[in-house]
């Protein structure tokens, strides 16, 4: 069945040209939704189904170039890597996000204007089921701004380009979008947020990981006001979703699992591990390509060299030497592949599984679940929230809590303990290139204080543990744009060692905003700018 309704981003994703395919399987099924159980069966798909964790990796200070003569990659890996524009088409390219994100809000559009037309959401006793949608529309935008712009800035997000924020599903044939700004986008999200919250509930879901439940709603709300530079309310949203006893991955569960990739990867996605808040899923081959050692995408790799100087294996201020991956750890210690052209770090996290492409043909496709939001996650949002508004004490905290549930330490983070280690080690910029340490140059809009002060030592705890916490689940990426973190892209030696400068990432660098789609700007959307 053809209707005149399209969903507005879609549309300019694909293009006019393709307007009429697209209504052929796109029906507009709004006249069935006459009751709250069928709006809730729409909202199923307001979550967006796209992996944008395997290219937030890839760009991120994560990888290193394992040489020009490696075999293991390809075309799209190739762009993301190196910041250039992505003209590949593929399940974890900008063009499958832009799409997927766009389907997410227009179903989300869907509902909210079928509880108007039917009187309100009030009116129909849909309020928990407008208040979902109303999150999840947040939520898909929050991730299409933080993709294809740069990062929310006060001084330059008035001008900077947005991406259209969509209301209403569109109903005309040839709509004309502006993208706005990062400034509107951002007080949209905000405005969502806050009309979703007080009328969230949980009672009908079954599966509360896979939908916004309170405390995920909580979670997402801490970590959008963290990059939207309002402090107070980050740790506000972040105490709610937390509660007074946070209940944290509960990692000792691992040594009773065999050291195996399929039974570690299904422990870390488990609905029934409470700290995953929000789990989503995603046509890709991320688990098989980045957390697996499988050959597709190993010239890119977090590498030992990485891992031994800046995150997982560089001796930390618990004090072992070994890192993160020594005896001590509760949590699965990283996996390690090397051999020819393979030098590769990783943690077992994300498994790919098969989805049903078509049970007449018998065929597959690969599909992987990951938790979007989370307890541990979340408890780090505050700790750098509470830094930013100078409560030093109660950040180390949090800071401490973290670190106990992953190192089998007593240690206690103080501010000083803290600002004694951090001080001590020295930047690694771009007059260092070949030689990492655990501390990047921080070159953030807002307030950090002086270099090696306190504040900024307490900033460099807080980014280092996100960077393990949030480790294969793409968040590094967006810390990087956050904080203007500078990137040397290195090709490395045949001994694992930096080699070769290839390119740096800047601060201001305008590749921090991925290129839109390319069928999205020759539709009329305007392109994000690039150097000469």
């Amino acid at each position: 069945m053809k209707t005149k309704y399209i969903f507005a981003a879609s549309l300019m994703l694909l293009g006019l040209a393709s307007c009429d395919k697209f209504l052929d399987v796109m029906p507009d099924n709004r006249t069935e939704l006459d009751s709250a159980d069928k709006i809730r069966r729409l909202l199923v798909t307001a979550y967006p189904s796209v992996d944008y964790l395997f290219f937030n990796e890839l760009m991120s200070d994560n990888n290193e170039n394992l040489g020009d003569n490696n075999p293991y990659t390809d075309v799209i890996y190739d762009q993301i890597y190196s910041w250039s524009d992505v003209t590949e088409d593929w399940f974890a390219c900008p063009a499958w996000v832009w799409e997927n994100c766009y389907r997410a809000i227009a179903s989300a559009n869907q509902a909210l204007l079928t509880m108007e037309e039917k009187g309100g959401a009030e009116a129909i006793g849909c309020q928990a089921e407008m208040a979902e949608a109303l999150i999840c529309r947040a939520f898909s935008h929050f991730i299409l701004v933080n993709t294809f712009c740069m990062n929310y800035n006060p001084e330059t997000s008035d001008t900077d380009l947005g991406i259209p924020y969509m209301t209403r599903s569109e109903t005309t044939l040839n709509p004309k979008y502006e993208r706005g700004t990062v400034a509107e986008v951002y007080q949209h999200i905000d405005e969502d947020i806050q009309a979703a919250l007080p009328y969230l509930s949980d009672s009908y879901y079954k599966v509360p990981q896979y939908h916004f439940t309170r405390k995920a709603a909580n979670a997402f709300a801490a970590r959008f006001y963290l990059f939207y530079e309002k402090w107070e309310q980050a740790e506000k949203y972040a105490d709610a979703a937390l509660g007074a006893m946070p209940r944290l991955r509960d990692l000792k569960k691992f040594s009773t699992i065999t050291r195996d990739f399929d039974a570690w990867c299904d422990q870390f996605i488990s609905p029934s591990e409470k700290a995953n808040l929000l789990m989503l899923g995603a046509n890709s081959i991320y688990g098989r390509s980045y957390c697996k050692a499988a050959g597709y995408c190993e010239k890119y790799s977090h590498t030992r060299y990485t891992a031994n100087n800046e995150d997982l294996f560089a001796a930390n201020i618990w004090g072992n030497t070994a890192g993160f991956g020594s005896a001590s750890l509760y949590y699965m210690p990283p996996a390690q592949y090397s051999g020819n052209n393979f030098d590769k770090v990783t943690t077992w996290r994300i498994n790919e599984h098969a989805q049903i492409a078509d049970a007449v043909a018998e065929t597959v496709t690969p599909f992987m679940f990951f938790p979007a939001l989370t307890i541990d996650e979340t408890l780090l949002v505050r700790a750098e929230a509470r830094v930013l508004q100078g409560k030093y004490e109660e950040a180390a905290e949090d800071l401490t809590l973290w670190m106990q549930n992953n190192i089998k330490t007593e240690m206690v983070l103080t501010p000083e303990k803290i600002l004694a280690f951090y001080s001590d080690h020295g930047d690694f910029t771009y007059a260092t290139w070949d030689n990492s340490t655990i501390k990047k140059h921080l070159n953030p809009a807002f307030y950090i204080g002086a270099e090696n002060g306190l504040r900024e030592c307490m900033i460099q705890c807080v980014l280092g543990f996100r960077r393990i916490e949030g480790f294969a689940l793409g968040l590094r990426w967006w810390d990087v744009k956050r904080y203007g973190i500078e990137i040397w892209r290195r090709t490395m030696n045949a001994n694992g060692t930096p080699g070769r400068l290839d390119d740096v990432l800047l601060k201001d660098d305008p590749r921090r905003a991925i290129q839109l789609p390319m069928q999205v700007i020759d539709a009329g959307l305007e392109a994000n700018p690039r150097n000469k």
